[in-house]
C-alpha cells in the first residue's frame, strides 16, 4: 500500500470515549462512530470492516487491553482493520503514573505493522499503511525531566506529604505527621481523607498556585489528584515512596520502603511547623441534587467504618470532597479503568462479613451491568445518573465524548430480578439492592466551578 492521508483515508473511525483520544478527534475527517466500549467497538468495527476501512481509536490505558480480543479475531480471520490508541508521553513509559500502560507489547502477537509515534498532524497526512492489521500509538503530550533524581531535603522548609493508597499502615503515618505539619493530604482511598487539614483537592490546587510548597513526598500508589498531572508540567522537587518501585512521573527519587522504614524515614524528616488557615465550611445543599449533595447526605445517612467501593472518575474524586466521616474505601486504582467495576466491588464483598456499597456512574454501570448476575445480598448499588461522562465537562472536552443519554436502569434490575428504587432528591432511603440518584448536572457543574 503507498502512502496515504489518513485523515480522510477510513469510511468509518469508532471512536471510544475517553479524555486523551478526544484530541485526535479533529485530525480526523472520516465518519464517526462514538461507542462507551472499546470491546463492543473494536467487535463491531470489524463487522464492518469485511467491506469497508475502519479504524477504531481509544484513550490511553486498559481502554487499549479492552480492544484485544477484536484484534485478535481479526487477525486469524484474516480482516484487515487498523487500530489507533492514544498514549501518554514516552517519558513516562514504566512510571505506573496514571493510565500509563504498555500500550505497544500486548498487541504485538496479533497485529502485522505498529507505529509509536509522538504527536504530529502533518505525519498523518503522508502515511505508510501497510496491507493488514496496523496499531498506529500516538504519544500526546509533554512531559518534564528536567528536575534532578536526588535532593537535600534540608534545603526545602515546606514540603507537601501526599499520602495516596497501597499497603502501607496510613493510619500510623498520621499519627506520626499530625504535630509536625499541617502540610499533608490524605486521598480517599487511605482511609484517612477524614482528618485532612486541608479541606479538599481545590484547596490543595490553591495552595500549589500559591507557592506553598516547594517540595513533595508522596507516600502510596500513585495519586488521584490533579496536583499529580500539574506537576508533570510544573515540577517541584519529589521523593516518592512506593511498595512498587514506581515514579508516577517522569522525576524523583523512588524509596521502596517497608511500613518500617516509612515510618522511620517521617519521624526523621526535618519538617517545618507549616500551618493552613481554616476555611469556612463548604454547603452543598446550596447546589440541590447536585452529585457532590448526594454524596453529602449519603455521608449523613450511612454509619461511621461503613465499607464503601468507589468507581473511578468523576465519583472516586467528588467523595474526596463531600464524603467527610470515617469509612473503609475500597477501588481500582492501578491502571485507573472504568471496566470491570461492579466484578471488583463484588469479589471485595465475597470476603466481608459486613454490607458494601458499591457507588459508580452510569457509564460505569453500562459498562459492567452483566456482573449484576453476581450481586450478592450484602451489596447495595448506587448509581449516580448523571446522563453520560460528566466528568468531560469539567474539563471542556469535546461534547459527543460525553455520550450525553436520558435514560435509567429499571429494566436492567428486572431482568435480574433486584429490588430497585429511582431517587430524584436527598431524602432518601437507601432499603433496595439498586439504588439510581439522578443527578442535576447544572448544579453538579457550578458546584464544582464555585470549589
Amino acid at each position: 500500500m503507498s502512502k496515504i492521508n489518513l485523515k480522510s483515508y477510513f469510511d468509518k473511525i469508532y471512536f471510544c470515549s475517553g479524555a486523551r483520544n478526544e484530541s485526535l478527534i479533529h485530525l480526523f475527517e472520516s465518519k464517526k462512530d462514538f461507542i462507551l466500549d472499546e470491546r463492543v467497538a473494536s467487535f463491531m468495527a470489524i463487522g464492518e470492516a469485511r467491506t469497508k476501512r475502519i479504524a477504531v481509536c481509544t484513550t490511553s490505558g486498559t481502554a487499549v487491553l479492552e480492544c484485544l480480543p477484536a484484534i485478535c479475531e481479526a487477525f486469524y480471520s484474516g480482516i484487515e482493520i487498523t487500530l489507533i490508541t492514544a498514549d501518554r508521553p514516552s517519558s513516562l513509559k514504566n512510571t505506573a503514573a496514571p493510565q500509563t500502560i504498555d500500550q505497544i507489547s500486548p498487541l504485538t502477537n496479533y497485529v502485522h505493522h505498529q507505529y509509536d509515534i509522538d504527536y504530529d498532524a502533518e505525519q498523518l497526512e503522508n502515511f505508510d499503511l501497510k496491507k493488514g492489521i496496523n496499531h498506529i500509538n500516538i504519544r500526546i503530550g509533554n512531559s518534564s525531566s528536567q528536575t534532578p533524581a536526588h535532593f537535600d531535603l534540608k534545603k526545602y522548609s515546606k514540603t507537601l506529604f501526599l499520602f495516596s493508597h497501597g499497603d502501607y499502615d496510613f493510619s500510623e503515618c498520621y499519627e506520626v505527621i499530625k504535630d509536625k505539619t499541617d502540610y499533608f493530604y490524605f486521598e480517599i482511598l487511605s482511609n484517612q481523607s477524614h482528618k485532612n487539614l486541608i479541606a479538599n483537592e481545590r484547596e490543595l490546587l490553591k495552595l500549589f498556585e500559591s507557592n506553598a510548597f516547594d517540595s513533595v513526598v508522596r507516600i502510596g500508589h500513585t495519586p488521584l489528584s490533579k496536583l499529580w498531572r500539574i506537576l508533570d508540567e510544573r515540577p517541584l522537587p519529589c521523593i516518592h515512596i512506593d511498595s512498587r518501585g514506581f515514579s508516577g512521573l517522569s522525576y524523583g527519587e523512588v524509596l521502596k520502603y517497608s511500613q518500617k522504614q516509612l515510618v522511620e524515614f517521617l519521624t526523621n524528616y526535618p519538617m517545618s511547623n507549616n500551618k493552613v488557615s481554616a476555611i469556612q465550611d463548604f454547603s452543598f445543599s446550596k447546589y440541590q441534587n447536585s452529585q457532590f449533595h448526594f454524596i453529602k447526605e449519603l455521608s449523613n445517612k450511612l454509619n461511621d467504618n461503613s465499607h464503601i467501593y468507589l468507581g473511578n472518575s468523576s465519583i472516586i474524586r467528588d467523595f474526596e470532597v463531600a464524603y467527610k466521616k470515617p469509612a473503609y474505601f475500597y477501588g481500582n486504582r492501578g491502571a485507573n479503568g472504568i471496566d470491570g467495576q461492579i466484578a471488583s466491588a463484588i469479589g471485595i464483598a465475597k470476603n466481608l462479613d459486613n454490607e458494601l456499597f458499591i457507588c459508580i456512574g452510569d457509564l460505569t454501570f453500562e459498562y459492567d451491568w452483566g456482573s449484576l448476575k453476581y450481586l450478592p445480598e450484602n451489596c447495595k448499588l448506587i448509581i449516580f445518573n448523571n446522563g453520560g461522562g460528566r466528568i468531560f465537562e469539567r474539563i471542556g472536552i469535546q461534547s459527543e465524548i460525553i455520550l450525553e443519554h436520558a435514560q435509567n436502569y429499571q429494566k436492567i434490575a428486572q431482568v435480574f430480578d433486584l429490588t430497585y428504587s429511582l431517587i430524584n432528591n436527598t431524602d432518601f432511603i437507601l432499603n433496595n439492592q439498586i439504588n439510581e440518584f439522578i443527578i442535576n448536572n447544572k448544579n453538579t457543574l457550578t458546584c464544582f466551578e464555585d470549589l
